[in-house]
């Protein structure tokens, strides 16, 4: 790393999990929680100069990257900063954490993984990869990634060395990993899927349309995609078959979020639109006048949040639609917030990291 500071330490016994984009491979992992009705500010942080992923967030420590190469560690409950690393590239995707360690990848033909350890921010090990610009994944003893070259690698989680590489196709959506397959939907329309062990090609096959944004798992073996172009569509793992699609009438820039039998996803317009597992071809909607996004919906026990491009961050009614109350939070938020233990943690575009509860 070219440059360190720290001025605290995450206490030993404080346990951290945040193993892919949005905790869970469903996408869902505060769908069991209940929020304040009309939340307010508990903290707020500058982390510098932007955050353009998704922060990593545990009960007691949140974890952020910024694109002026800065890995912070924040207390999740006061918002003080445990410690911050300066890395040796921007970085445009969070952080993922588990067993103790952290872990970055920077963009840039030069682009590497980090580990670093979780108490103090100290380096583990660095994996030179290439540019790295879609979300990991740590699932057991390894590290699963794709670089915008199209090469998707399985890295061990202890030492950084490569178990496996093979070339895919370039993915914004990253890897999603099931109990024995790797499925990266690329930007060439192409679903791949890998050999979890070995990295071997399984199958290769054409997609609906492309994809950007992570894929949710509905179970082991359905994988819900969203399109720029107007769809959310599942197929099956490891063959690619495609179980069914919808037509949106609008692109859906982020992912969609697999909860019980029931699929949400946003329109760029901030649609909200669900999907039902025993009625896959029928569209429900629920329209949010104007506002524009290209988050992920966050479902809680209740209802949606949508975050916006504009700033806005709104609480939808599972129930009637409606919405229930707004935030204004004042920088563009491209990634939904994380809810745990009752507190909403969410990013902007800008470097500000805010807590409400």
């Amino acid at each position: 790393m070219a440059c360190a500071s720290t001025s605290g330490h995450v206490p030993d016994e404080i346990p951290a999990e945040a193993r892919e984009y949005l905790l869970t491979s469903s996408r869902a992992p505060s769908a069991g929680e209940t929020i304040a009705p009309e939340p307010r500010l508990v903290w707020r942080a500058n982390v510098g100069r932007g955050v353009k992923g998704l922060p990593a967030v545990t009960s007691r420590v949140t974890l952020v990257t910024t694109t002026d190469r800065w890995v912070y560690a924040l207390d999740t409950r006061t918002g003080e900063m445990f410690w911050r690393r300066r890395g040796d590239g921007a970085y445009s995707i969070g952080p993922v954490v588990g067993r103790g360690r952290v872990f970055v990848a920077s963009e840039g033909t030069g682009g590497r993984v980090t580990a670093l350890r979780l108490a103090d921010g100290r380096r583990m090990w660095q994996t030179s990869v290439g540019d790295v610009s879609a979300p990991l994944v740590l699932r057991d003893s390894v590290l699963y990634g794709v670089t915008d070259d199209g090469i998707t690698f399985a890295i061990a989680r202890t030492d950084g060395r490569v178990l496996w590489r093979r070339t895919a196709g370039p993915s914004r959506s990253g890897p999603v990993v099931t109990e024995s397959f790797v499925a990266i939907s690329t930007l060439r329309d192409t679903l791949v899927v890998l050999n979890r062990e070995t990295g071997t090609m399984v199958s290769a096959s054409r997609l609906p349309s492309a994809t950007a944004a992570p894929g949710a798992l509905m179970d082991d073996s359905t994988l819900v995609l969203t399109s720029p172009g107007g769809a959310i569509y599942a197929v099956h793992v490891p063959s690619g078959g495609v179980r069914w699609s919808v037509d949106t009438g609008e692109p859906v820039p982020g992912g969609a979020v697999a909860h019980r039998d029931t699929v949400f996803a946003l329109g760029g317009s901030c649609t909200l639109f669900r999907v039902r597992r025993h009625a896959p071809t029928s569209l429900e909607r629920t329209m949010v006048p104007g506002c524009i996004t290209t988050a992920t919906p966050l479902v809680t026990r209740d209802g949606v949040l949508v975050a916006t491009l504009s700033g806005v961050l709104m609480h939808i009614s599972r129930a009637t639609g409606a919405r229930t109350w707004i935030q204004r939070i004042g920088g563009a938020l491209r990634h939904p917030p994380v809810v745990v233990d009752r507190q909403i943690i969410l990013a902007t575009l800008g470097g500000e990291v805010f807590a409400f509860r």
